[in-house]
C-alpha cells in the first residue's frame, strides 16, 4: 500500500509541473504573438512558400517570437545608447550647471544630474522647497512627479505618519498641510544631527 501511495504522489506532483509548464507555455506563446504580431506575418508568409500551412503556422509561431526577441534587443540598444549619450552631455557640466539642474526637478536630466554630482563626491538632491512646489502643484502628474522624487531623494521622511496614506490624487490643499508637517520633521531632523 505504500508503494501505490509513494507512485500516486509523484504522479500528482508530476501533473501539477506538466500543468504548471503548460500554463507558462500559453503565457509565452500568447505574450510574443501579442507583441511580435509582424514578425508573426512575415513568418507566415515565408513558411507559405516554404512548407505550406505547416510552414504558415511554424513560421507564425517562430516569427513571433523572434519579432519579439529582435525589438526587445533594439529597444534596449536605444535606451542605453540614449543614457549614455546624456551621461557623457551631462559629464561635462559644471558643478554650479549641475546644481542649477537640480534647483528645477521637472527637468529630464535630474536623475543624471543627481549621479554625476555623487560621482563628483558631492551629496546633492532637489531641496525640499522645490519639491514642495511639485507636490501642491494642480496637476496630479506633477503631484506624482513630486511624490516619486521626495520618496527617492528624501526615504527618511517617508516614515512620517502624514505620507502613509498619501496619493497623488489627493487635493493641493491637503499636499500643503503635509509639506508643512514634512519641513517641520525636516528641521527637526536636522537639529537633531547639529
Amino acid at each position: 500500500m505504500k508503494r501505490f501511495a509513494i507512485v500516486r504522489g509523484w504522479f500528482n506532483r508530476l501533473k501539477s509541473i506538466i500543468a504548471w509548464i503548460g500554463v507558462f507555455s500559453v503565457m509565452a506563446v500568447f505574450f510574443s504573438l501579442a507583441v511580435g504580431w509582424p514578425g508573426g506575418v512575415l513568418g507566415s508568409i515565408v513558411g507559405w512558400f516554404v512548407s505550406g500551412w505547416r510552414g504558415v503556422l511554424i513560421g507564425f509561431v517562430s516569427g513571433s517570437v523572434l519579432w519579439l526577441i529582435l525589438s526587445t534587443g533594439y529597444h534596449l540598444t536605444l535606451t542605453l545608447l540614449l543614457a549614455n549619450r546624456i551621461r557623457r552631455r551631462v559629464s561635462k557640466l559644471s558643478t554650479e550647471e549641475l546644481c542649477k539642474i537640480l534647483a528645477e526637478p521637472t527637468g529630464h536630466d535630474v536623475a543624471f544630474a543627481m549621479l554625476e554630482l555623487e560621482r563628483r563626491g558631492i551629496e546633492a538632491r532637489p531641496s525640499l522647497e522645490s519639491l514642495s512646489s511639485l507636490l501642491t502643484s494642480p496637476s496630479r502628474n506633477l503631484r506624482g512627479l513630486g511624490m516619486s522624487l521626495l520618496f527617492a531623494t528624501y526615504p527618511s521622511l517617508y516614515e512620517e505618519e502624514a505620507l502613509k496614506s498619501a496619493s497623488n490624487l489627493d487635493l493641493p490643499e491637503v499636499w500643503r498641510e503635509r509639506v508643512a508637517i514634512l519641513r517641520n520633521a525636516q528641521e527637526k531632523r536636522l537639529d537633531e544631527q547639529a
